[in-house]
């Protein structure tokens, strides 16, 4: 059946462009629509950081370099961590990890978002995909009355255009109009939680070490940011959203004093603040991935709690997939919206996707409770998970993205 375009991508952000230039070197008409400009609106504070940052770990940074875009990223915005640190901010239990231990020469990377999107751009503008901006998707029908399991579609835009393709993807974000209209039924909870997000400037050097402290009214993420002072880092800050409310309205002394306490004072004292963002934590997981001529990736797929930074990575992993599925599939001369062919995709993701899912909610629940015995029982369970070299390799490898919390050990991108 001839379409006009073989894929159409809607979203254009990281993982969205992540998987258009990995299909950019094929023979397929893309056309990726991003509702926005695609183009960098900085909110950099006077740190010059932009406020959203992500951990990439091993795993995203060989799919990003694998499809010709790492090598491009600015070397001053990016920040190797070889080292790892999470404690029990209300106990004595403490776990640390280090590159050395696994034989990497880091345990991830920590850049701005707005970094990534810009290397991804440059490298698009250099391909022959055809880019539609500030355009909205309204609707999304086969192309024949009787449905086709490959999946053809008619796409309409809020503008009128019209255009017709054999796959529709889904990668954007969490409100996913790609999932609404696909029919996608989804799962969601939402933590009355609300992360505060900003960049902080400290007295100590983060020494090349990315933190985590846990609390009974929330976890603590503390990422380090490139410059030769190492004295800035990124918080990524969970809290109740009354505890929010009160914290977002502190002056900016008055919040550097809560802040360093709630880190312990561990990189002595917070002086300085940018602006502070307060974003909503909800959890959001589709119950399938795919269906005939439509499949999910990001954060239309999965939203999971920014516990341990994995929505990035989980996202690229997506992209990798669906992107090395339609490869394969052009190749055997078969069509791409073919479901049974995308069922591939979804075997390949979900387990993984609902695996971490899983996790991020069991170590919330487990460190947000303050009943004695648990307390107690976590605290005794970190000091012995620090002296058992196995299982913090494991741990590690998943972590990195290395290995698979259901699958073993992926294989190398070839």
């Amino acid at each position: 059946m001839h379409t006009e375009f073989d894929v159409i991508i809607v979203g254009g952000g990281m993982v969205g462009l992540s998987l258009a230039q990995a299909l950019s070197g094929t023979k397929l008409k893309l056309l990726l629509v991003e509702a926005g400009s695609l183009e960098s609106n900085s909110i950099a504070g006077a740190s010059g950081f932009e406020p959203r940052v992500s951990a990439i770990n091993l795993k995203s940074q060989q799919w990003l370099s694998a499809i010709g875009v790492w090598d491009h990223l600015p070397k001053d915005r990016i920040q190797a961590f070889t080292r790892m640190e999470a404690w029990d901010a209300e106990g004595t239990g403490e776990v640390s990890f280090e590159s050395r231990q696994v034989g990497q020469a880091a345990l991830g990377y920590i850049v701005e978002n707005c970094v990534i999107q810009d290397a991804l751009m440059t490298a698009l503008s250099q391909s022959s995909i055809h880019i539609m901006r500030h355009t909205r998707l309204q609707s999304a029908t086969p192309l024949t009355d009787t449905p086709s399991p490959n999946g053809a579609h008619h796409i309409t835009f809020e503008d009128g255009t019209t255009t017709t393709c054999n796959l529709l993807i889904g990668a954007d974000g969490h409100q996913s109009r790609v999932r609404q209209l696909g029919g996608f039924k989804t799962r969601q909870w939402d933590y009355q939680h609300q992360a505060i997000v900003t960049t902080i400037t400290l007295t100590e050097p983060h020494n090349n070490t990315a933190r985590q402290a846990f609390a009974t009214d929330g976890p603590l993420g503390i990422l380090p940011l490139p410059g030769q002072d190492q004295r800035h880092c990124s918080i990524v800050w969970s809290q109740k959203s009354d505890r929010t409310a009160a914290l977002m309205a502190l002056s900016d002394t008055e919040f550097c004093v809560q802040l360093t306490r709630a880190m312990d004072n561990r990189l002595g004292t917070v002086v300085d603040v940018d602006r502070r963002f307060a974003i909503p934590l909800q959890a959001q997981i589709a119950e399938s991935l795919v269906c005939a001529g439509m499949a999910l990736i990001g954060d239309a797929a999965h939203r999971i709690h920014p516990l341990a930074g994995q929505g990035a990575n989980l996202g690229f992993a997506d992209a990798e997939a669906l992107a090395d599925n339609i490869i394969a599939t052009t190749s055997k001369g078969l069509a791409i919206g073919d479901h049974f062919q995308l069922r591939q995709y979804q075997r390949q993701r979900q387990s993984h996707n609902l695996a971490m899912t899983a996790a991020m909610e069991g170590f919330k629940r487990l460190f947000e409770s303050d009943n004695i015995a648990v307390r107690w029982l976590r605290n005794a369970g970190m000091k012995q998970f620090e002296d058992f070299g196995g299982l913090k390799s494991a741990v590690m490898a998943v972590a990195m993205g290395l290995q698979s919390p259901l699958n073993g050990v992926h294989k190398k991108r070839g």
